[in-house]
């Protein structure tokens, strides 16, 4: 008892390895910076061939961003390729605009997608770290906030101690001003 009505067309993805930032852990991303250029590698590995990926159909995030560097000649997505996990073989390393993802701050994955020349959808996925960097923080870890209200307190005292020594108050005097009558 099969009707035409209850099909529904199935679409098969690869899942490749992508690593995100490559080289950091735990892939900080600055979700209050939305013009952040967020790096993302496509691994190689013995059973996948990152090289065989259709650039202009990658997307990345929840929003689909595409990649930020386009050819000005031929209007599609720049390849990028290097060896980011140095495992000698080459990888394809895309950029996105933070702003064009979709990536919430609360978010702790991140999904890209796309197909290869042959036309094989492909899906990765890797874990982030949303952050709201400050412009103490070194982008790979957030320090907490008390940290930095001791930090401003401590710096407070200091440039007051040195304005009182390079410019001492002025001595008080014990006397009453005097009355005009």
């Amino acid at each position: 008892n099969y009707s035409s009505q209850n099909i529904e067309e199935t679409q098969i993805q690869q899942v490749v390895p992508i690593d995100i930032k490559p080289g950091s852990l735990p892939n900080p991303v600055n979700c209050k910076n939305s013009k952040e250029i967020i790096p993302v590698a496509i691994l190689t590995t013995p059973l996948f061939d990152a090289n065989a990926v259709d650039a202009d159909t990658v997307k990345f995030g929840s929003s689909g961003a595409q990649e930020t560097h386009i050819d000005k000649k031929t209007s599609k997505a720049q390849r990028h390729v290097e060896d980011v996990d140095n495992d000698g073989d080459l990888d394809m390393v895309f950029h996105f605009r933070f702003g064009d993802t979709g990536i919430q701050c609360s978010d702790e994955k991140a999904t890209l997608t796309g197909s290869t020349i042959d036309g094989h959808n492909i899906m990765g996925t890797d874990t982030i770290r949303t952050i709201k960097v400050s412009i103490f923080s070194a982008g790979i870890i957030e320090l907490p906030s008390q940290f930095f209200k001791s930090l401003i307190v401590k710096f407070a005292q200091w440039f007051s101690s040195l304005y009182e020594y390079f410019f001492p108050p002025e001595p008080t005097s014990n006397t009453q001003p005097e009355k005009i009558t």
